[in-house]
Formats: C-alpha cells, sequence, structure tokens
C-alpha cells in the first residue's frame, strides 16, 4: 500500500515508450507494428492507472475506519504484524 504510486509511474512509462520512444524517435531496432504498439501501451496505462485508483479508494477507506493500522490491519487489541504499532 505504501507504494502504490509506482502505478503511476508504470503508466506514465507505457505512454513514454509508446508514443515518444517507438513513434517519434523510430529507433530502428524496435519494430513498428502498424497502431497496435499505441493501443497495447494505452491499454497497460489505464490498466495500471485503474490499479492505482483502486488502491487509493482501499487506502482512504481503510483510514477512516477506527482502530485500524496504516498498512491496513484491523487487528484490535494486538500489535500489527506488519510495523509493530499496538491497534487497541
Amino acid at each position: 500500500m505504501h507504494r502504490r504510486h509506482y502505478f503511476l509511474w508504470f503508466a506514465v512509462a507505457c505512454l513514454v515508450y509508446g508514443f515518444l520512444v517507438i513513434r517519434v524517435f523510430s529507433i530502428p531496432i524496435y519494430a513498428s507494428y502498424g497502431g497496435t504498439d499505441i493501443w497495447a501501451s494505452t491499454a497497460l496505462a489505464i490498466a495500471s492507472a485503474l490499479c492505482w485508483l483502486t488502491l487509493e479508494v482501499l487506502a482512504h477507506r481503510n483510514a477512516a475506519r477506527p482502530m485500524t493500522c496504516a498498512c491496513g490491519y484491523s487487528l484490535k487489541g494486538l500489535k500489527c504484524p506488519e510495523c509493530g504499532k499496538p491497534l487497541g
């Protein structure tokens, strides 16, 4: 959960690869398959952005719940097995 922003970096990297590296720079070692490389990089960017959005919604929902740790565990009266903080 702490590194959920990596999905956004991956989405940006997919779009940069699809639109700049393949189309603009036209590096001859990469094969160009018409428009499918742009469609594939756009689909990967959309999928990773949706993964980020899902994790972001879950993080905000878990943060609003009482007696939960930042890492998502809700074990009242016990220590968090991930970070060691007492929850209760």
